[in-house]
């Protein structure tokens, strides 16, 4: 299993948002590691 590698999540996947305007989170999907802000998360969880 590999290590995340948040301290390299600044901007939201999908509207860009810097971690200075929204919280940023990470998200593992399909092996692949996002960042996701605030806004963005419900759209990821609910599709």
């Amino acid at each position: 299993m590999s290590e995340c590698n948040c301290s390299a999540c600044t901007n939201c996947k999908f509207c860009n948002a810097s971690e200075d305007e929204r919280p940023i989170f990470t998200a593992k999907f399909k092996g692949e590691d996002l960042c996701v802000c605030a806004k963005c998360l419900p759209s990821l969880i609910h599709g």
